[in-house]
């Protein structure tokens, strides 16, 4: 009887593994697209500081020299 059951545990163990397998690929492969997201999301946010910060200084150099005169 147990010589039976054998093969069909072996089929449902290999295709569980293989199933994990093709799971924890796709899994790798939406955190590589989140990451990839989150990478450009801090790049814009720091591009987008460094010019807030450009404008505040061209804003402080004009009132300063407006208020010089």
């Amino acid at each position: 009887m147990l010589a039976n059951l054998l093969p069909s545990l072996v089929n449902l163990v290999g295709a569980a593994a293989l199933g994990a397998l093709g799971w924890a690929y796709l899994l790798q492969g939406r955190v590589s697209r989140l990451e990839g997201q989150y990478e450009t999301l801090t790049c814009l946010i720091k591009t987008r500081f460094d010019a807030i910060d450009k404008r505040l200084d061209r804003v402080e150099r004009s009132l300063n020299g407006y208020l010089k005169h």
